[in-house]
């Protein structure tokens, strides 16, 4: 995903590659002041703050600024709202299809035909998705997907677990389930509340706790991607330590690690060259 100026942040992951080996030298994740930005505004005025800082999972970031703030302000839960539910199933669906039809075909070294598929693909799902809006879930949108998440659209070596994720979000929206989620105020402490809501990419928490005016006094927001790129851990261990490989397919494996661990804002790769060792 290139770098588009999105306000939800960046990821930088400088790596190396000599003698047949990759090597993760930097992982630099940058994230927007939530905590600074939010204080002292009133809850109606986080929740549109929160959904102009996020552009990928807006639906699923919103949902959890809300919950967590009625939790704060000690309000029951809402009644169930399908159409609520339905556009939070199609944006992780949304999110899924981004991945396996622009960003995994061309992360495995796909021929040029295949992308262009993927590609095509992806743009039908969106001009469909549009004409099927307020159906929620015509049957020709639906019909679509089930084809686009075929074995026969999209290449066969995507993750098995990628492709499930995606099944799962389309039976979801298909069959009416209630959208993943939990909230909760603090028994202990007055005007503190927590929600925690499942995105395209796991488990998104929002925290808050209000002043005794009702307004933001801490926030915050763990997302997926801050726990996976805290530090080269995960992205390392996807790596195959111990193979040796060329320049070419250690980009392409880095590519892959990194998809797999699927940030939620835009990233850069930068490569360095490092001498070969030569022995004596």
């Amino acid at each position: 995903m290139p770098d588009n100026g999105m306000t939800a942040g960046h990821l930088r992951v400088r790596a190396s590659w000599r003698n047949g080996m990759a090597q993760i030298e930097s992982v630099l994740l940058k994230r927007p002041p939530i905590a600074r930005l939010l204080t002292g505004l009133s809850a109606a005025e986080a929740t549109k703050r929160i959904s102009m800082f996020y552009s990928l999972c807006r639906h699923a970031q919103t949902r959890a600024a809300k919950r967590a703030l009625a939790a704060a302000r000690g309000e029951k839960r809402r009644a169930y709202s399908e159409m609520a539910d339905a556009a939070l199933w199609r944006e992780m669906l949304h999110e899924q299809l981004w991945r396996l039809c622009l960003d995994w075909p061309r992360a495995l070294g796909c021929p040029p035909e295949t992308q262009a598929a993927a590609r095509q693909a992806f743009a039908l799902w969106r001009r469909q998705q549009k004409r099927a809006f307020f159906a929620r879930r015509s049957a020709a949108l639906l019909k679509f997907l089930e084809s686009c998440l075929s074995e026969n659209t999209l290449p066969s070596q995507i993750p098995n677990a990628l492709r499930k994720a995606a099944d799962d979000a389309l039976a979801g929206w298909r069959e009416k389930h209630p959208y993943p989620e939990t909230f909760s105020s603090d028994p202990a402490e007055e005007g503190v509340g927590e929600a925690h809501v499942y995105g395209a990419r796991g488990w998104l928490t929002h925290w808050v706790r209000l002043d005794a005016a009702g307004n933001v006094a801490e926030y915050r927001v763990i997302a997926p991607t801050d726990r996976k790129f805290a530090d080269s851990d995960a992205l390392t261990a996807l790596l195959r330590t111990g193979a040796s490989y060329g320049e070419t397919e250690a980009k392409l494996l880095l590519e892959q690690a990194v998809l797999t661990l699927d940030p939620c804002v835009p990233y850069t790769l930068e490569w360095t060259k490092k001498k070969e060792e030569t022995s004596a």
